[in-house]
C-alpha cells in the first residue's frame, strides 16, 4: 500500500504591515494579543524584543523589517503575535514569535495553488505563492531560526 499525498495543506495566513506571510499550521503553537515587550543589550533593528510566555522568554522578530532592511515599528501597530515552534534546532530555539497586524487566518492550500510557487529573491524567504488575487510570502524558517539563535547566543 502506498501513502498518498494529501490534497491540501493546512496553513496560517499572517497579515504583516503590507504583506501576507504563509506558514504551515503545524508550526503554530498559539496566537495571542501583542504582549508587553522588553529589550536588552544591543539588538538588531528587526528585533522587537522579548516577552514572557509560559515561563520562558520568547523573541519577537519583525519579519517586515528584516525583509525591508529597516528598523522595526511593530510594537506601535501590531495587534497579535503568532508563536511558532522551533523546527530547525528545537534544543537551541524552542519557540519564537512573529507580529501580526490582524488575527491570522487558517486556510487550506490545494495542489493547484502549490503549482504557482515562485522562488523568492531574498535569504529570508523560500518562495511566494499566489492565493486568489493576493500574493503570500513563504518564509525560510530554517534561515530565520538560525538568525534568531545566532543573535540570542551573541547577547
Amino acid at each position: 500500500m502506498t501513502d498518498a499525498l494529501p490534497d491540501t495543506i493546512r496553513c496560517m495566513l499572517l497579515p504583516l504591515q503590507d504583506k501576507l506571510l504563509l506558514i504551515p499550521n503545524t508550526t503554530v503553537i498559539e496566537v495571542v494579543h501583542f504582549p508587553h515587550t522588553t529589550t536588552s543589550g544591543d539588538i538588531p533593528n528587526y528585533w522587537v524584543g522579548h516577552f514572557n510566555w509560559r515561563a520562558q522568554q520568547l523573541a519577537i522578530i519583525d519579519i517586515d523589517a528584516l525583509l525591508d532592511q529597516r528598523s522595526t515599528t511593530t510594537s506601535e501597530k501590531a495587534s497579535h503575535v503568532c508563536i511558532l515552534k522551533g523546527i530547525h534546532n528545537p534544543e537551541a530555539l524552542n519557540a519564537y514569535a512573529l507580529p501580526c497586524y490582524a488575527p491570522p487566518q487558517l486556510i487550506s492550500i490545494d495542489l493547484e495553488t502549490l503549482n504557482s510557487l515562485e522562488q523568492a529573491s531574498t535569504d529570508w524567504l523560500y518562495a511566494q505563492i499566489k492565493i486568489g488575487s493576493k500574493v503570500a510570502l513563504i518564509p525560510d524558517l530554517d534561515a530565520l531560526e538560525s538568525l534568531i539563535s545566532n543573535v540570542a547566543v551573541a547577547q
